[in-house]
């Protein structure tokens, strides 16, 4: 038992990050402490994602690797990666661990809308954007980017968004859940005319994931703004 050498065990990932359609391959590497010149342990691996093993017999190891290639399967999320080096007669058993982040797969859509629909100049309009999640995953955060209208001022910004040469926005909020949706409002205020006029608002809404594209990513309002006017009793007919 005295000559029974401690070991190390490291999993490697061919990529830390992949879409949900994407394979990964696994590679253990496992080195032997104060092992005679060129020696190298020998046994196998097993290798987990979380409680369940993903490769259905043990792996032998060659020149202390093994590789377990082309996994795939895995549903959206972060997982936590395992490998377990089963230890032989001259070393000891050890296991390595790994982070493997799988994107997700949904189609959001965007709507726009304002409060009021038709405004005076001058007046504060309440700008809401709108994701639904058609699924099938969640989502962790969502990104909504757009250009305030021409002439169009934001005297304050909601948590997570910022604003670029007073008029180019990017909110980040939590995502929705499959089914669900996720909203961002801003408040804005109309330009001064002295003639009615109309602006269009542009936006889309992007996240990290794969996206089919079924739905939407971007929409558009078009939002009327009218000059302010005194009625006088008895000027008007």
């Amino acid at each position: 038992m005295g000559n029974i050498k401690p070991t190390s065990t490291g999993l490697s990932l061919s990529a830390p990050t992949i879409q949900r359609s994407e394979t990964v391959n696994l590679t253990a590497s496992v080195v032997g402490v104060m092992m005679p010149e060129g020696a190298t342990p020998k046994g196998s691996v097993t290798f987990w994602d979380g409680s369940t093993q993903m490769n259905a017999n043990p792996i032998a190891l060659s020149a202390g690797t093994a590789t377990l290639e082309n996994v795939g399967g895995f549903s959206a999320g972060v997982h936590a990666l395992r490998v377990v080096y089963s230890g032989d007669e001259d070393c000891t058993a050890s296991e390595g661990t790994a982070s493997l982040t799988v994107l997700p797969v949904a189609d959001v859509d965007l709507t726009i809308s304002a409060l009021p629909a038709a405004v005076t100049t001058g007046q504060l309009v309440t700008l809401t954007f709108t994701s639904a999640n058609h699924g099938p995953d969640a989502v962790p955060s969502l990104t909504v980017t757009g250009t305030l209208p021409d002439g169009f001022t934001a005297p304050t910004f909601p948590a997570g968004c910022t604003l670029a040469n007073q008029k180019d926005f990017s909110c980040t909020v939590s995502g929705p859940g499959s089914g669900a949706s996720a909203s961002v409002q801003i408040s804005a205020r109309a330009p001064l005319t002295a003639a009615a006029l109309s602006r269009v608002i542009h936006a889309s809404v992007t996240f990290s994931g794969q996206d089919p594209g079924v739905y939407a990513n971007d929409g558009s309002l078009s939002l009327a703004v009218e000059p302010y006017r005194v009625y006088l009793p008895g000027l008007y007919k």
